[in-house]
This record gives structure tokens, C-alpha cells and sequence, in this order.
């Protein structure tokens, strides 16, 4: 999974760094009683939630061990202990305010538009929620697959029988270490599957998107702050499995070679799935080409970049025409890619081949003509745009150059 998410720039793909400090300090603060710990460790899953909002899901577990060790400690009478836990929480919940007071400012600046916006996604009226043929439990049982598949196997679509088999093995052995664990381990195990089946539960709820994978695209991976849960629960059943009991040695053989083998098949597996050095799509070099000769059809120029679907960003495009030294205003959302051309600039259409059925028209001309109808005051006849460059970026988008 960290090395598919690093071909690509997303909010998420930090996530799983900040989770497992979040866990280790939580972990660590337990055994130790500090309060430093604990503030590192509310402040790390603040940080998930600053990369993006469904790390909220990630932040209950971490309070929920501290408050439960205060508890321990108070029991015991240990309340210095308790205080300490209790003091290093405050301070992490401290650090997350601290960390949202930009936003503050911003919603007062502008009516709590992002508030609307985080409002908007968990209803299910943004990117936050697609629609959904499953039943809830079919709902739950998806997204709780693709939770435990993704670090393993990746997105569980892409080898379906593996994920079947590593989320199932995952499922026995992390369930056998929470009965049959002994001490801190069965503790942590606990502590570990139970964060696992929470966060499963409320993303079913709070993010519907999990449910759907779209072929050709990146798909949400917001549930990586499991990443590192799921990990450590299956790597903690692999030593109980195989450390043996030095009774049965016919036993504990056996329970070594099927640790060994399940390890080894998971590397194979990540191995099979790992992406290119080159993405299929052409990635970088071809965009960097294609800003290159469009730059050369007008040095001087201020190109105007444009993208089909209109709902996709032109950035990549226009990026590789800022890069190759060109001047470039690209359009950023629905309204802007509709808007009147830039004065004197040359009109760039990026059109992606793989919403033609979304655009309703073939890219490579038709697409781009319907368009160009759309744009106010660009006229028709001899006024109408001239062509003066069409060429394939790759083998997804189609680009088509006219000169006003």
C-alpha cells in the first residue's frame, strides 16, 4: 500500500505515518505513565485528522486507552498516575485546537463555508457519499474488507482471492489473540480490534464512497489510519503463533511453517502488485512533454487550459505548461471551465478518454468541438477558434491547441 501511494500526491497518503506514532506513544504511555507520551500521542491523531476529516473516526481509541488508564490508576490509587494521563491528553486536545485555529479564522472570514462543506460531505451530498446497492450489513462487510485488504493486498478489487484469504486469516488470528492472548499482549490485541471494528462501523456510516471502486483512478484509501492496527494486530498473532509452547514440537513446527508461509505469500503478493516505475498512463514524462510542445506553439503566449469532463481540474495540464516556462490560467471547477477565454490567450483542451461515456462525445475532436459551443463569445464561422495543434498526451487525453 505505501509503495502504490507513493507513485501519486494525495492528502491521505501521510496518514499511516502519523497513526502509528499516535499508537506507539499511546501504547508506550500506558507502560509507562508518562504525560509527554500521551500528549504525542492525541497530537499525532490530531494530525490524521488534519489530513483529512475522517481521521475524527481515529481520535475515540486513542482517548478511550487514556481514559481508561486514568481509571486503572485511580483504582489502584495511583493518582498522581491518573493525573498524568489526564494532564498529557489535555495537552494533545490542546495541540488539535491549536492546529484548527486557521480554520477558524477562515470560517469567520467567510460564513463557515468549510463547516458547510464538512456538513455536505457526511450527508452523502458530497464527495463524501456515492450511491449504494448494499444492504447496511453488506455495507459494513465491504468497507471492513478494504479496511484489513489494504494493507495487505491492496485495493481488495484488484486480487480479490487474496484479499478473501488474507482478510480471513487476519479475522481467525486476531480474534484468537484477543481470547486466547496472555498480559499486555492480549490487552493490546484487544485494544487494537476493537479500534479495527469501530472505525469499520462509523466508516460505514460517515463515508459511503468506501463502498464503491472506480476502475482506472486512485480510490479513496481515508480508512489508512488502520494501516498500521491491522499490521501490528496480525504481526503480534504471527509471534504468539510461532513462538510454540516448547511442549509439542511436532505443534509448534507445524505453527512456524504456516507463519513463514503466510508472510512469505504476503510478500509475494505485494510484490505481484506493485505498480510500474513508469505509470501505465505515461505519468510525468509524457506530461512533461506534452507541456513542452505546447509551449512551443507559442512562446510568448498565455495559454488558457481548459479540461473535459468539465468537473475535472486542468492542472494537469496546465502545471506542465508552467514548468516547460509557458503562462497558463487553468480552469479549477465547473463554473471556470465555462467561462469567457482569458483575452488574447490560447485555448488548451484536455479531454480524458475515460469519462467519454460522462462527456457523451469521443474525445480527439467531437468532444472538444461540442465544447467549444459552450464557451461564451468565441463565435462561429470565421471567427470560430482555428485548430492549429492536436496530438494524444497519452493514452488517456487527447489534447487539441486553438488560437483565437
Amino acid at each position: 500500500a505505501a509503495v502504490e501511494q507513493s507513485t501519486f500526491l494525495w492528502n491521505p497518503n501521510p496518514i499511516p505515518f502519523f497513526a502509528i506514532v499516535a499508537l506507539a506513544a499511546a501504547w508506550h504511555a500506558r507502560e509507562t505513565g508518562g504525560a509527554r507520551w500521551w500528549a504525542v500521542a492525541v497530537a499525532s491523531a490530531g494530525m490524521v485528522l488534519q489530513l483529512h476529516v475522517l481521521g475524527i473516526v481515529f481520535l475515540p481509541p486513542i482517548l478511550a486507552l487514556g481514559a481508561m488508564e486514568a481509571i486503572r490508576a485511580s483504582r489502584i490509587g495511583d493518582g498522581a498516575r491518573a493525573r498524568r494521563a489526564l494532564a498529557g491528553m489535555a495537552a494533545g486536545m490542546a495541540v488539535i485546537a491549536l492546529l484548527f485555529v486557521p480554520l477558524l479564522i477562515h470560517e469567520l472570514q467567510t460564513g463557515f463555508e468549510e463547516t458547510g462543506r464538512f456538513v455536505a460531505f457526511f450527508t452523502g451530498r458530497a464527495g463524501g457519499g456515492s450511491a449504494s446497492t448494499l444492504d447496511p450489513v453488506e455495507r459494513l462487510v465491504f468497507t471492513a474488507f478494504r479496511i484489513v485488504g489494504w494493507p495487505l493486498v491492496g485495493l481488495v478489487t484488484s486480487a480479490p482471492f487474496a484479499a478473501i484469504v488474507s482478510v480471513s486469516g487476519a479475522l481467525v488470528l486476531g480474534l484468537w489473540l484477543m481470547v486466547a492472548g496472555r498480559g499486555a499482549e492480549r490487552a493490546m490485541a484487544r485494544w487494537l480490534g476493537l479500534t479495527i471494528a469501530w472505525s469499520a462501523l462509523a466508516l460505514t456510516v460517515l463515508a459511503p464512497s468506501l463502498q464503491t471502486v472506480v476502475a482506472g483512478l486512485p480510490n479513496d484509501h481515508y480508512h489508512a489510519f488502520l494501516d498500521p492496527a491491522v499490521i501490528i494486530l496480525i504481526a503480534l498473532a504471527f509471534r504468539a503463533l510461532g513462538s510454540g509452547s516448547g511442549l509439542q514440537v511436532t505443534a509448534d513446527r507445524a505453527a512456524r511453517a504456516v507463519v513463514t508461509g503466510a508472510v512469505l505469500a504476503l510478500v509475494g503478493v505485494a510484490v505481484g502488485l506493485w505498480p510500474p516505475l513508469t505509470q501505465a498512463n505515461g505519468g510525468w514524462p509524457n506530461a512533461r512533454d506534452a507541456g513542452a510542445r505546447i509551449v512551443a506553439l507559442g512562446p510568448d503566449a498565455t495559454f488558457d487550459v481548459r479540461g473535459l469532463p468539465i468537473f475535472k481540474t486542468a492542472e494537469g495540464i496546465g502545471y506542465p505548461i508552467v514548468a516547460a516556462g509557458g503562462s497558463a490560467v487553468m480552469s479549477t471547477n465547473v463554473e471556470t471551465a465555462t467561462r469567457p477565454i482569458t483575452d488574447g490567450a490560447t485555448l488548451v483542451i484536455a479531454c480524458d478518454r475515460l469519462f467519454e461515456s460522462v462527456i457523451g462525445d469521443s474525445c480527439g475532436g467531437p468532444a472538444e468541438s461540442r465544447f467549444l459551443g459552450r464557451i461564451p463569445g468565441l463565435g462561429t464561422g470565421p471567427e470560430a477558434p482555428v485548430l492549429i495543434d492536436r496530438f494524444d498526451a497519452s493514452p488517456r487525453t487527447s489534447i487539441s491547441v486553438y488560437r483565437p
